[in-house]
């Protein structure tokens, strides 16, 4: 028997006689983010506030979240960066980013996207952390669960936010 995760979940697997593994889940609450570092990629939604504008283009949402990598040794200065806020996507070039010595740390501000938003981009590899604030926008998705995405590189992960 050895320890493994399914679907981000605790599950133990045993070996089968003549081949093939079975594995059970044995708990449905998802196991720490940061157990997941350089295991697999995974994106949690732990916090979401839409302020609505009273005129055009002047929505803004800012999103809390956790988000482990498989490959830790992706330098995310030269990714493009796919940001979707249920059917909306906000585009963010390669060299936006910003990093600090070790590569851990990476920030942007005030980042104008082809959508004619603005983007705020925090995310800590170390801690496994990401804080993602649009600006400037006309929201579409502005009450009740709404699917946020994240694509750069090989990572293409989504969660649900559920708004009141």
């Amino acid at each position: 028997m050895s320890l493994g995760i399914v679907d981000s979940c605790w599950a133990v697997c045993d070996e089968r006689p003549g081949g093939g593994r079975r594995c059970q889940r044995r708990r449905t609450a998802r196991i720490p983010i940061r157990l997941m570092r350089g295991y697999a990629d995974e994106l949690r939604v732990s916090r979401a506030v839409v302020k609505q504008g009273r005129r055009a283009n002047t929505d803004s949402l800012q999103i809390w979240g956790e988000l482990a990598l498989e490959d830790l040794t992706e330098n995310l200065q030269a990714c493009d960066f796919l940001l979707t806020w249920g059917e909306q996507t906000f585009f963010l070039p390669a060299g936006v980013l910003r990093a600090n010595r070790p590569r851990t740390l990476y920030t942007c501000g005030n980042v104008p996207t082809s959508e004619g938003a603005r983007v705020w981009l925090k995310i800590d590899t170390q801690k496994c952390l990401f804080t993602a604030k649009i600006t400037r926008t006309e929201l579409e998705a502005v009450s009740g669960a709404v699917t946020f995405g994240m694509q750069f590189a090989e990572l293409d992960e989504s969660d649900t936010a559920v708004l009141p």
